[in-house]
């Protein structure tokens, strides 16, 4: 096979996939980043598919069902990279990417809708784990204080059979 000249190499587009983990609100995450040709990148967040159990296949994926053209993949250390062949006429935007992957909910396009009904809830559920963090404080009290018991015991039957033997 012969070498190609740099000019005659095609120009793909470059789609980064990168893991984001878990988080107290959220729950983990597959980002799709590109940057144009202005330096903005343009970023779309999807909700993890535990079925896929792999950001790449889940990229490829979300990507073949909204028509675009995958070339080829590559990966680095903690994230990877997918090149993309939509130029032209068949251009493509990644902001116009749609999930048709099953999931329970989009938390990043939800947002605001959890925001309002965790505000909603959220007297209700302060108070349920205010109740919750009572009700495990007493169980720990009480740990500690049947842990204290048999240590004492232990202590006194230890004095006891000390006092014997010096006896």
């Amino acid at each position: 096979m012969e070498n190609k000249k740099y000019y005659e190499l095609r120009n793909y587009r470059s789609i980064v996939v990168r893991f984001l983990g878990p988080t107290n609100n959220l729950g983990a995450r597959v980002q799709l980043e590109e940057e144009n040709r202005e330096g903005k990148k343009i970023i779309r967040r999807f909700s993890y598919d535990y079925e896929c159990s792999d950001i790449g296949e889940q990229a490829y994926k979300l990507l073949v069902q909204n028509g675009w053209t995958v070339v080829c993949k590559s990966c680095l250390n903690d994230r990877d990279i997918i090149l993309c062949d939509n130029w032209g006429t068949d251009f493509k935007e990644l902001k116009d990417l749609k999930e048709g992957l099953k999931a329970p909910l989009n938390l990043i396009q939800g947002k605001k809708n959890m925001r309002s009904l965790s505000n909603k809830m959220g007297c209700k559920r302060r108070k349920r784990s205010a109740k919750r963090d009572l009700k495990f404080f007493k169980k720990y009290l009480k740990a500690k204080i049947r842990i204290a018991k048999k240590l004492k015991r232990f202590v006194v039957l230890q004095a006891k059979s000390l006092n014997s033997f010096q006896a």
